[in-house]
């Protein structure tokens, strides 16, 4: 063999060294990679779950606002605008709760090809926490509203509100739930050398979201209390029909054919204007109704006053809350008062942190 022949083998040899390592290295920066993308994706998706989270518990109260009434004909509609509005505001935020579901199922499957038991899948799903999933992105509002309300023409039966008082409290209360979860795994923990410069930020990002929650007690309790309100007047319309036994319950719906035009009557039993406890006491319902925001279809303003007058509620305990005798309506007055202390010593325990104390 000549010597340029071994000089051309040597060659080849370190050239195929030398692709071997770069080979190697390559297939050693790849998985750093991927790990660095796959962190980096994850944490903008727990991100993006956690904001849908927090707008999901702030839309379902709107439902609430839709029901709508006609003081002069003493009947109840629906706003369709906000019907259509809500219904696609809740579509959209549910859509990355529908996500995560199939990333839990599709995490779960084992990396080989072959068929596996149900069992062996469903011990590796966390299902307490899939099951509040499953219950928060159930489509409820979007039956009752669509088929129960719309279709039926019901809603002025006691008997649909209270489903529907019903439906929107059981599914709300896993909405929260996922929203504290979320929330809690999306916290990241600070390391040990940047734990004094991240204090009292992260104790700042505390008391706003303590602040947070209380403006998302105002517009619950106030979407409740429109809602409420509209329930209550419409109770003493058909106190006012049983009395005068001129009218029956499917009577109040502005859509059907009205079987009395005369209102005076109601008029008589149920004055607003003028109010007369004697007859019929409305309670903390009474500023809802002589406002007339339970019959206006401007959203920002009923909105608005709602959402002050439970600003106003839960600021002052509830104090300033005059009730009739009507046990729901002490109740719902009770859970006010009760959220407004609970929020006040929540805060009051963030800020007292943030000094180096804890209240609670």
């Amino acid at each position: 063999m000549s010597e340029q022949a071994v000089v051309d083998i040597w060659h080849s040899e370190a050239a195929k060294g030398k692709a071997q390592r770069e080979g190697h290295r390559s297939r050693k920066i790849w998985p750093k990679l991927k790990d660095i993308l796959r962190s980096f994706l994850l944490s903008w998706w727990k991100t993006i779950f956690t904001i849908s989270c927090m707008l999901s518990v702030s839309v379902d109260p709107l439902f609430l606002y839709i029901p709508v009434t006609n003081e002069d004909m003493k009947c109840l509609r629906l706003d369709h605008n906000l019907k259509t509005v809500t219904l696609l505001l809740r579509s959209a935020v549910d859509l990355p709760c529908i996500v995560n579901i199939i990333s839990q199922i599709l995490a779960v499957r084992p990396r080989q090809r072959r068929r596996v038991k149900l069992v062996e899948m469903a011990k590796r799903i966390l299902w307490p926490y899939f099951l509040v999933d499953i219950l928060a992105v159930l489509p409820i509002p979007h039956v009752v509203i669509l088929i129960l309300l719309t279709r039926t023409r019901k809603i002025s039966n006691p008997n649909a509100r209270k489903l529907l008082n019903s439906l929107i409290l059981f599914q709300y209360f896993p909405r929260i739930f996922r929203m504290y979860q979320s929330c809690k795994v999306n916290k990241e923990e600070p390391d040990e050398e940047e734990a004094d410069k991240t204090r009292y930020g992260d104790h700042g990002h505390r008391i706003c979201f303590k602040v947070y929650k209380f403006i998302l007690a105002s517009h619950v309790l106030g979407a409740f209390w429109y809602f409420f309100s509209i329930q209550r007047a419409m109770d003493c319309w058909q106190y006012a029909c049983r009395k005068e036994k001129k009218c029956g319950d499917n009577t109040f719906d502005c859509g059907g054919n009205h079987s009395f035009k005369n209102v005076t009557f109601i008029n008589d039993f149920c004055p607003i204007s003028t109010p007369n406890p004697t007859l019929f006491n409305f309670g903390i319902f009474m500023e809802a109704l002589q406002s007339n925001i339970v019959g206006s279809t401007d959203f920002p303003q009923k909105f608005l006053h709602c959402f002050w007058w439970s600003l106003q509620s839960l600021s002052s305990f509830g104090q300033t809350l005059e009730t009739s005798t009507y046990a729901w309506e002490n109740l719902f007055a009770v859970c006010i008062s009760v959220i407004g202390m609970i929020l006040f010593l929540i805060y009051l325990n963030a800020v007292l942190q943030v000094s180096g104390r804890v209240f609670i």
